[in-house]
Protein backbone atom coordinates (compact mmCIF):
# COMPACT_ATOMS: atom_id res chain seq x y z
CA UNK A 1 0.00 0.00 0.00
CA UNK A 2 1.10 3.99 -0.38
CA UNK A 3 -0.32 7.01 1.16
CA UNK A 4 0.71 10.26 0.50
CA UNK A 5 0.33 12.47 3.67
CA UNK A 6 1.09 16.31 3.59
CA UNK A 7 1.61 17.82 6.74
CA UNK A 8 1.90 21.45 8.46
CA UNK A 9 4.14 23.22 11.04
CA UNK A 10 1.79 25.76 12.35
CA UNK A 11 3.75 26.86 15.28
CA UNK A 12 6.19 28.34 12.67
CA UNK A 13 9.54 29.93 13.65
CA UNK A 14 12.79 29.43 11.51
CA UNK A 15 13.94 27.31 14.42
CA UNK A 16 10.70 25.25 14.81
CA UNK A 17 11.06 25.06 10.74
CA UNK A 18 14.82 23.78 11.05
CA UNK A 19 14.14 21.47 13.68
CA UNK A 20 11.39 19.36 11.93
CA UNK A 21 13.62 19.50 9.03
CA UNK A 22 16.63 18.17 11.22
CA UNK A 23 14.04 15.21 12.72
CA UNK A 24 13.72 13.86 9.08
CA UNK A 25 16.69 11.49 10.06
CA UNK A 26 15.39 10.10 13.49
CA UNK A 27 12.18 9.66 11.92
CA UNK A 28 13.63 7.96 8.67
CA UNK A 29 15.56 5.73 10.34
CA UNK A 30 12.15 4.42 12.73
CA UNK A 31 10.92 4.02 9.17
CA UNK A 32 13.68 1.74 8.18
CA UNK A 33 13.06 -0.18 11.36
CA UNK A 34 10.05 -0.69 10.33
CA UNK A 35 10.22 -1.74 7.10
CA UNK A 36 8.43 1.26 5.75
CA UNK A 37 9.79 2.88 2.45
CA UNK A 38 10.03 6.59 2.70
CA UNK A 39 9.97 8.43 -0.96
CA UNK A 40 8.94 11.61 -2.90
CA UNK A 41 9.71 13.87 0.26
CA UNK A 42 9.61 17.82 -0.27
CA UNK A 43 9.29 20.15 2.06
CA UNK A 44 8.13 23.68 1.13
CA UNK A 45 10.07 26.51 2.69
CA UNK A 46 7.05 29.07 1.67
CA UNK A 47 3.91 27.37 2.81
CA UNK A 48 5.82 25.38 5.93
CA UNK A 49 4.65 22.39 4.36
CA UNK A 50 5.80 19.05 4.13
CA UNK A 51 4.92 15.85 1.82
CA UNK A 52 5.86 12.34 2.18
CA UNK A 53 4.83 9.17 0.19
CA UNK A 54 5.12 5.84 2.42
CA UNK A 55 4.80 2.49 0.86
CA UNK A 56 3.78 0.27 3.98
CA UNK A 57 2.42 -3.63 4.65
CA UNK A 58 0.21 -3.01 7.43
CA UNK A 59 -1.48 -0.48 8.79
CA UNK A 60 0.17 -1.19 12.52
CA UNK A 61 3.43 -0.48 10.46
CA UNK A 62 1.56 3.22 9.60
CA UNK A 63 0.39 3.40 13.09
CA UNK A 64 3.84 2.86 15.13
CA UNK A 65 5.41 5.51 12.76
CA UNK A 66 2.71 7.88 13.13
CA UNK A 67 2.90 7.64 17.50
CA UNK A 68 7.24 7.76 17.00
CA UNK A 69 6.92 11.32 14.41
CA UNK A 70 4.35 12.77 16.88
CA UNK A 71 6.47 11.72 20.06
CA UNK A 72 9.44 13.54 18.12
CA UNK A 73 7.57 16.64 17.09
CA UNK A 74 6.24 16.66 21.03
CA UNK A 75 9.76 16.98 22.70
CA UNK A 76 10.43 20.36 20.89
CA UNK A 77 7.79 21.57 20.98
CA UNK A 78 6.35 21.13 17.46
CA UNK A 79 3.00 21.85 16.46
CA UNK A 80 1.79 19.84 13.26
CA UNK A 81 -1.55 19.89 11.74
CA UNK A 82 -2.66 17.43 8.65
CA UNK A 83 -3.90 18.49 5.83
CA UNK A 84 -4.34 15.55 3.73
CA UNK A 85 -3.78 11.78 3.91
CA UNK A 86 -4.28 10.67 0.69
CA UNK A 87 -4.25 6.69 -0.44
CA UNK A 88 -2.07 6.27 -3.83
CA UNK A 89 -2.35 3.65 -6.82
CA UNK A 90 0.28 1.72 -6.37
CA UNK A 91 0.68 0.24 -9.63
CA UNK A 92 1.28 3.81 -10.22
CA UNK A 93 4.79 2.85 -8.42
CA UNK A 94 7.82 0.32 -9.75
CA UNK A 95 7.88 -2.69 -7.07
CA UNK A 96 10.71 -3.05 -4.71
CA UNK A 97 13.75 -4.74 -6.43
CA UNK A 98 14.61 -6.06 -2.65
CA UNK A 99 18.29 -4.30 -3.60
CA UNK A 100 18.90 -2.01 -0.76
CA UNK A 101 22.04 -0.30 0.16
CA UNK A 102 22.07 0.58 3.80
CA UNK A 103 25.01 3.36 5.46
CA UNK A 104 24.80 2.33 9.01
CA UNK A 105 27.24 3.99 11.75
CA UNK A 106 27.92 2.78 15.36
CA UNK A 107 26.49 5.58 18.29
CA UNK A 108 29.26 5.86 20.78
CA UNK A 109 32.18 4.10 18.79
CA UNK A 110 34.67 3.41 21.52
CA UNK A 111 37.00 0.96 20.83
CA UNK A 112 35.59 -1.70 22.29
CA UNK A 113 32.06 -0.79 21.03
CA UNK A 114 33.62 -1.17 17.41
CA UNK A 115 34.83 -4.85 18.10
CA UNK A 116 31.18 -5.72 19.36
CA UNK A 117 30.29 -4.23 16.56
CA UNK A 118 32.28 -5.80 14.03
CA UNK A 119 32.00 -9.33 15.80
CA UNK A 120 28.23 -9.27 15.63
CA UNK A 121 28.67 -10.25 11.98
CA UNK A 122 28.24 -13.55 12.01
CA UNK A 123 24.91 -13.10 14.55
CA UNK A 124 23.36 -10.71 11.71
CA UNK A 125 24.35 -13.24 8.79
CA UNK A 126 22.93 -16.05 10.51
CA UNK A 127 19.71 -13.78 11.01
CA UNK A 128 19.95 -13.22 7.12
CA UNK A 129 20.06 -16.68 6.23
CA UNK A 130 17.19 -17.61 8.05
CA UNK A 131 15.12 -15.02 6.35
CA UNK A 132 16.60 -16.41 2.71
CA UNK A 133 17.79 -12.45 2.57
CA UNK A 134 20.88 -12.42 0.31
CA UNK A 135 24.00 -10.30 1.33
CA UNK A 136 25.71 -8.99 -2.12
CA UNK A 137 28.38 -6.84 -0.18
CA UNK A 138 29.80 -5.63 3.30
CA UNK A 139 32.46 -3.02 3.89
CA UNK A 140 32.96 -1.62 7.18
CA UNK A 141 35.15 1.74 7.74
CA UNK A 142 36.68 1.77 11.24
CA UNK A 143 37.80 5.77 10.42
CA UNK A 144 34.18 6.91 10.34
CA UNK A 145 32.30 3.87 12.71
CA UNK A 146 30.30 2.89 9.81
CA UNK A 147 29.52 -0.05 7.41
CA UNK A 148 28.21 -0.24 3.95
CA UNK A 149 26.33 -2.72 2.94
CA UNK A 150 23.91 -4.64 0.52
CA UNK A 151 21.10 -6.91 0.65
CA UNK A 152 18.90 -8.39 -1.64
CA UNK A 153 15.57 -9.08 0.50
CA UNK A 154 12.96 -11.75 -1.24
CA UNK A 155 10.17 -9.31 0.28
CA UNK A 156 9.16 -6.52 2.28
CA UNK A 157 8.36 -8.51 5.54
CA UNK A 158 12.04 -10.10 5.34
CA UNK A 159 13.56 -6.53 6.09
CA UNK A 160 11.11 -6.00 8.71
CA UNK A 161 11.64 -8.85 10.48
CA UNK A 162 15.19 -7.94 9.70
CA UNK A 163 15.92 -5.06 11.40
CA UNK A 164 13.65 -6.30 14.74
CA UNK A 165 16.29 -8.97 14.80
CA UNK A 166 19.18 -6.95 14.44
CA UNK A 167 17.77 -4.15 16.99
CA UNK A 168 17.30 -6.68 19.56
CA UNK A 169 20.40 -8.63 19.52
CA UNK A 170 22.25 -5.42 19.40
CA UNK A 171 20.21 -3.73 22.60
CA UNK A 172 21.41 -6.98 24.39
CA UNK A 173 25.00 -6.58 24.12
CA UNK A 174 25.09 -2.80 24.46
CA UNK A 175 25.35 -1.72 21.07
CA UNK A 176 23.22 0.96 19.33
CA UNK A 177 23.15 2.02 15.89
CA UNK A 178 21.98 4.50 13.20
CA UNK A 179 21.14 4.47 9.70
CA UNK A 180 22.29 7.05 7.87
CA UNK A 181 21.32 6.45 4.36
CA UNK A 182 19.23 3.12 2.83
CA UNK A 183 19.04 3.71 -0.92
CA UNK A 184 17.32 1.37 -3.23
CA UNK A 185 19.31 0.10 -6.00
CA UNK A 186 17.90 -1.08 -9.53
CA UNK A 187 21.50 -0.06 -11.62
CA UNK A 188 23.75 -2.11 -8.94
CA UNK A 189 26.27 -3.99 -10.38
CA UNK A 190 29.00 -5.37 -7.82
CA UNK A 191 31.67 -2.30 -8.30
CA UNK A 192 29.73 -0.56 -6.08
CA UNK A 193 30.75 -1.40 -2.98
CA UNK A 194 31.38 1.60 -1.20
CA UNK A 195 27.81 3.72 -0.83
CA UNK A 196 29.42 7.47 -0.25
CA UNK A 197 31.87 6.87 -3.17
CA UNK A 198 28.73 6.01 -5.50
CA UNK A 199 26.87 9.49 -4.35
CA UNK A 200 30.00 11.23 -4.76
CA UNK A 201 30.59 9.94 -8.01
CA UNK A 202 26.84 10.35 -8.60
CA UNK A 203 26.76 13.73 -7.79
CA UNK A 204 30.13 14.60 -10.52
CA UNK A 205 28.35 13.24 -12.87
CA UNK A 206 24.90 15.47 -12.33
CA UNK A 207 27.65 18.54 -12.04
CA UNK A 208 29.64 17.39 -15.21
CA UNK A 209 26.52 17.55 -17.55
CA UNK A 210 24.76 20.84 -15.76
CA UNK A 211 28.14 22.33 -16.88
CA UNK A 212 27.78 20.90 -20.45
CA UNK A 213 24.66 22.21 -21.03
CA UNK A 214 25.71 25.74 -19.67
CA UNK A 215 28.20 25.34 -22.31
CA UNK A 216 26.08 25.18 -24.82
CA UNK A 217 23.65 28.54 -23.87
Amino acid sequence: MVIQFKLKLTNYSEDNWDIWKSLESEIGNYAIRLGIDEFDLEYDDEKFVKKVSLRYESEKQLCKLQIEASLCAGRYGLEIELISRKMLECSSFKPLTGNIKYLIKLINPTEKNWDKFRDSEPHIKKFEEELSIKRKSVKFNHEQSTVSLHLEFPDTKSREILNSKITSYLDSIGIKQEFIEAIEFNDYNESIIDLQLYKANKLMDQADNSLKKLSTI
